[in-house]
Formats: structure tokens, sequence, C-alpha cells
């Protein structure tokens, strides 16, 4: 925590997140991304990250709140109330590049709020969702629209797909037997 903390003090334009989302190598997302690239549907693709979150950080919380004409994608870490939350905002960043990078799928969130203060850095966080960004909220989250959520994925293959997800739910045994 306390090296997480003087990374963060040396944010000085509050761009971290977006910097670490520029520079992260595919193993951030512990192989989760290749998986979803063969659900049929982004939201398949994004359930598939919540049931497997555990294996890319054993704290981190990726939930999915069903809206009446959205989904909303909130991450949360228990390091949130001690860093702002930016950690977690990390997970935001990370989401919306596994959507537009890994499975190809060209379309703004509707929304995004994140817990990090408010700062200069509002605009280049707005740049890169290409939407509303609100600072110094409660949670940090990405809401996709019904419609994006619902978006077919180009590489879907339900049989590798079953394969992959019959695998990491082998992985979740191994950290906690009791899942």
């Amino acid at each position: 925590l306390a090296l997480w903390k003087l990374v963060i003090d040396t944010d000085k334009d509050g761009t971290l997140p977006l910097k670490f989302v520029q520079g992260a190598p595919m193993t951030v997302y512990a192989g989760l991304a290749e998986g979803a690239r063969f659900a049929d549907t982004l939201g398949s693709a994004l359930e598939h990250m919540t049931r497997n979150g555990v294996l890319i950080g054993d704290r981190v919380a990726i939930n999915i709140r069903q809206a009446p004409d959205a989904a909303i994608l909130s991450v949360r870490h228990p390091l949130d109330f001690e860093d702002d939350g930016y950690l977690s905002a990390v997970g935001v960043f990370l989401i919306n590049q596994l959507i537009l990078d890994v499975l190809g799928i060209r379309a703004a969130p509707i929304s995004v709020r994140l817990r990090l203060p408010q700062s200069s850095a509002k605009v280049q966080f707005e740049k890169f969702f290409q939407c509303p960004v609100q600072l110094a909220q409660s949670v940090n989250e990405i809401e996709l629209s019904r419609q994006t959520y619902g978006r077919e994925i180009n590489h879907a293959n339900a049989e590798l797909f079953a394969f992959v997800d019959a695998y990491f739910a082998q992985r979740r045994k191994v950290l906690d037997p009791s899942r």
C-alpha cells in the first residue's frame, strides 16, 4: 500500500489510470481477455470477466447491474477509501480497453463515473472514453447502452468459449476451493 500511495502522490496531472492502461500488456488480464474473445456477445464476455475477476486480482470486485436501458459495470477494491479509488479506476479503464481493442466493439459508453478526485485530467478521460466522465463519485463504474451490451463479437465460438469458461472455473477452484 505504501508503494502504491507513493506512485499516486507522484501523479501530478491525475492521469495515472490512463497512463497505466496505455502501457499495460495483455497479460494484465491474466488470460481472461483471450477467452472473452470467443463469447457470443459483449455482455457474455463481460460476465465472463466478472466471474473470473479473482484471477486478475483476489480483492477486485467487478459487478454488473442491469438497468432498464443500460448495463452498469462497477469495479471496487478494498483500498478504494485509502487511494481515492485509483486502483479500481484502472479496472474501469481496462474494461474500456478490452471492449475496444480486444473485443473490437467500437461503441462509446453512455457515461463513466470515477472516484478519482476532480482534476484537469477530466478532458483526457472524456477523450479516452468518448463520453461524459464524472469525477469524485462514490464508485468507479462504466455505463453501457443495452444495444452495446448485446452487440455480437466477431470472434464468437460457442464451443471454444465453453471450453475456456470451464478452464477458468477450474482455475478459480484452485484459488478458492470453497467455490
